[in-house]
């Protein structure tokens, strides 16, 4: 067995400045009854613990149930500003059951958040990397609609 060494070298330092907050991305298979229901269930809880004040600086997006930007399945985001990221991450851990969950930062550099700086909770899924822009001029928002809006409307 080897171990690799290699660490991630896209930059230099770090700064929490550059971070405006956290995505979290639960996937489910659009086309699975059972795993819709699963992430609509996991939404709504998500829903009653942000009015609760367990997750008070977070939100919730619209459930996508077709692949939009990169994300090759259904989804909804979860989006988390600075102060809850800890509780958050702490509810997912223990919640998202077998749904995928991507978690990234929102920064300037968009590709680098959904690549190098991103984790899965659960099993990892392939995104669609060319839709995603390098660098942009402000961090992403919380539920950037107009990333995820339908053309065909």
């Amino acid at each position: 067995m080897t171990c690799s060494s290699e660490v991630n070298t896209t930059r230099d330092e770090w700064n929490e400045e550059d971070i405006s907050g956290y995505h979290f991305h639960t996937y489910f298979f659009q086309n699975n009854v059972q795993s819709s229901g699963h992430a609509e269930r996991l939404r709504t809880r998500v829903e009653t613990n942000i009015a609760n004040g367990l997750l008070n600086a977070c939100i919730t997006s619209e459930v996508y149930y077709d692949p939009v930007g990169p994300h090759p399945v259904g989804m909804f985001i979860t989006c988390c500003n600075k102060t809850s990221m800890t509780p958050a991450l702490s509810w997912f851990v223990q919640n998202h059951g077998n749904l995928s969950v991507l978690i990234h930062p929102l920064t300037r550099e968009v590709l680098a958040d959904h690549t190098d700086k991103a984790t899965f909770l659960g099993k990892s899924m392939p995104l669609d990397l060319p839709t995603l822009p390098p660098v942009v001029k402000q961090p992403l928002k919380c539920i950037p609609e107009h990333v995820f809006r339908r053309t065909d409307d």
